[in-house]
């Protein structure tokens, strides 16, 4: 049977999705975020048309003031920076429940770092890449409980396979909702014990906790990095499930693989679909039955 995946809901920067919406009037796109809304519910949001600029606009810059970070439009000598927090902390405040943010890069609204922070509001001045876009500052207040990440940090194979696999395990465990009975939790916490264990949470730390219990280590777990010695073990475990059915040059040729050097994404990637592919040959439910080998919709793997 075909696995059904829950459509996480994401919030874009709506340049993103290639809306006419850039400060110059022109228009963006970006493979992964298209590919992306067929599997995902996306949720664009423009903040510089939200808090009423127009298109095309003079540009706008963040300015160092003291401690502060000001949002300025020096053509009009005007001073947004009031109008842009206030409209993100309401826009966080109502957007309901969301698995993910992807914001563009760079942006003095929704950069999330290495944005450019003038050291005045004057027409020459010198400025650091070291400052974050004031909508993104808000957003990033929301990354103990989803995953916030650019357009650009998307584009390295690491930070998209950790992203997919946080968005879609955040949206199974929304959709179990805030009161599940105790099967639907056990039953979560099955499937996506492998990918919790790859991130050095073991099951004898959530088994029988509360849903405000689990939770909260679900959420912690979004800061973490999967540890190649875990992933390691796992696959290892999968191989015996299917040793007794293979031949020795399937065995040889998995063991090559998962005891390379380098336990690389695309080897990862490589492990996970052959591990599939016994799932389906040798009908073995424990592995089908793991998130961990299959954590997002495989249209998306490789984009």
């Amino acid at each position: 049977m075909k696995q059904t995946f829950e459509k996480p809901r994401i919030v874009v920067s709506a340049c993103l999705l290639s809306a006419k919406c850039r400060w110059d009037g022109d228009t963006i796109s970006d493979q992964f975020v298209t590919k992306l809304k067929r599997q995902a519910k996306l949720i664009p949001v423009c903040p510089e048309i939200e808090i009423g600029l127009g298109i095309p606009r003079d540009p706008i810059r963040l300015v160092k003031n003291r401690n502060k970070t000001e949002l300025y439009q020096l053509s009009n000598k005007l001073n947004l920076t009031k109008r842009m927090t206030d409209f993100s902390r309401k826009y966080f405040e109502d957007i309901g429940e969301i698995d993910g943010i992807i914001l563009k890069s760079k942006s003095p609204t929704c950069g999330i770092q290495k944005v450019k922070l003038f050291d005045s509001r004057e027409d020459k001045a010198e400025f650091e890449r070291n400052g974050v876009g004031l909508f993104a500052s808000e957003a990033l207040n929301y990354s103990d409980q989803v995953v916030v990440a650019s357009e650009v940090d998307l584009q390295n194979a690491n930070n998209r396979e950790r992203f997919l696999t946080s968005i879609f395990m955040t949206a199974a465990f929304r959709k179990i909702g805030p009161s599940p009975t105790q099967k639907k939790l056990l039953a979560f916490q099955e499937l996506y014990s492998s990918i919790l264990i790859a991130l050095g949470i073991t099951k004898n730390k959530t088994s029988k906790l509360s849903y405000s219990a689990y939770s909260e280590i679900l959420y912690q777990s979004l800061q973490l990095k999967q540890n190649a010695k875990n992933i390691h073990a796992i696959f290892e475990n999968a191989l015996d499930h299917y040793r007794d059915d293979l031949s020795s040059n399937d065995i040889e040729r998995f063991e090559s693989n998962l005891n390379s050097s380098r336990l690389t994404i695309e080897t990862i990637l490589k492990l996970r679909a052959t591990v599939l592919v016994w799932a389906v040959r040798y009908d073995r439910a424990w592995v089908r039955e793991q998130a961990f080998f299959n954590p997002y919709p495989p249209e998306l793997n490789h984009t």
